[in-house]
């Protein structure tokens, strides 16, 4: 065989494969960068769940603090009844206070009646008063309560509407939670 010498560089199988050796990477290459690769996706992932558990514990703090308000506004509600009720029993003892005294009068006039004939047309126009002012009494006392009741509905229509809202809150969280289970799921997060 003859062999032709070539003037250049001439590169046996020993420094072709050192080149090759260091210009192409190996698998151990490979394995650490795919390992640096994903400690950061791991601790990218630990932040974002981090960042989520913070987030759903203020959620949560802030629907204990609306209970705690709803909580509250039905104590107030059972105290302003427990206040109506004992002024109702207060109006109703006074109510029953002058019916006994009107007893009392009447007696009075029966027995007065006898010598004071004259002056019976102007007590029926006192009587008659009377009865005009305790009928506007009992009209105020009707205003009164159903001022009371209406009231009483605007604060339950307030309750119904903050519920609602509550609720669509609680769906919306309820969505972002279940994305996130099926991310983790899925193994998308």
């Amino acid at each position: 065989m003859i062999e032709e010498k070539e003037e250049g560089l001439t590169l046996d199988k020993k420094t072709m494969d050192v080149l090759v050796a260091n210009i192409i990477p190996t698998s151990k290459y490979f394995e650490v960068r795919f390992d640096y690769l994903q400690q950061q996706v791991g601790s990218r992932f630990d932040y974002l769940q981090q960042q989520i558990d913070t987030k759903f514990d203020y959620s949560q703090q802030q629907i204990n603090d609306v209970k705690q308000q709803i909580g509250d506004v039905k104590l107030e509600v059972i105290s302003l009844e427990d206040r109506m009720n004992k002024r109702f029993e207060q109006v109703d003892k006074r109510f029953e206070q002058v019916d006994k005294r009107f007893e009392q009068i009447d007696k009075q006039f029966e027995q007065v009646n006898k010598q004071f004939i004259l002056m019976q047309s102007d007590m029926d126009n006192r009587f008659d008063r009377v009865d005009k002012r305790f009928e506007q009494i009992d009209t105020k006392l009707d205003k009164l309560l159903e001022r009371i009741d209406v009231k009483i509905d605007a604060g339950l229509r307030e309750n119904r509407v903050l519920i609602v809202r509550l609720f669509t809150f609680a769906l919306g969280f309820a969505a972002i939670s279940m994305v996130g289970m099926l991310g983790k799921m899925l193994q998308i997060f």
